[in-house]
């Protein structure tokens, strides 16, 4: 049922009618388990100061990686989606949708960043490259900042992982960068904050990277 509303939703012929139920279930799949995020991260700063048993509810994983995919979808980047679709009194603009549900879930966000986020930085006394040796798309961590960045790219129209063009394609959008109103919301919300503390605890120290010569 959830893959059938979300082809629904993305379907431009229906003026994307479906896109704003999609798109607030997937932020109640974010909110729900706002309890069971709390109470892993009591249960785990007990157990352990690693990122290994800091794992996120299904629920969370589910809202997360399908809001993350809407957020890089063709429909929702072309020129076509600045502009309402459809002449119905159910058409919407989706790139508008998207964005303001992304806004409204960035307290959400910064709970579940905070959920898998090790307790540890790079700046602190011990110093260490423990990640350099893990499988990263294993690690809660990675599978969280991987689904938060299209998110934040949506937001800023930046791509970050492509020299930072942009995201969306023509000029249709009524909101293609992001406000100061908007950037305040998202400082407020901490999760700028938690991002941060994110990659001050899981970037590897270069000045202690081997450096390993090829063998002639």
């Amino acid at each position: 049922p959830l893959f059938l509303l979300r082809d629904r939703a993305m379907d431009a012929s229906c003026g994307h009618d479906a896109l704003p139920a999609y798109i607030q279930l997937l932020r109640a799949f974010l909110a729900h388990s706002e309890e069971d995020i709390m109470s892993i991260l009591s249960s785990s700063s007990k157990k352990s100061t690693t990122a290994s048993t800091n794992f996120l509810p299904p629920t969370t994983a589910v809202g997360l990686s399908c809001l993350a995919n809407v957020c890089s979808a063709k429909e929702m980047t072309s020129s076509s989606s600045g502009r309402i679709c459809g002449t119905s009194i159910w058409s919407v603009c989706p790139r508008d949708v998207v964005r303001n549900e992304i806004l409204s879930s960035t307290s959400a966000l910064a709970r579940i960043v905070e959920c898998v986020r090790p307790r540890r930085s790079i700046f602190g006394s011990a110093k260490t490259e423990e990640w350099a040796g893990e499988n990263l798309a294993e690690c809660p961590w990675m599978r969280v900042a991987i689904c938060v960045l299209p998110m934040m790219e949506f937001l800023t129209n930046l791509r970050a992982r492509f020299d930072f063009q942009p995201v969306f394609e023509g000029a249709g959008s009524r909101n293609v960068a992001l406000s100061d109103a908007d950037a305040k919301s998202i400082m407020d919300s901490g999760l700028f904050r938690e991002l941060l503390l994110l990659y001050t605890a899981t970037a590897i120290d270069e000045s202690k990277r081997e450096t390993t010569i090829p063998n002639a």
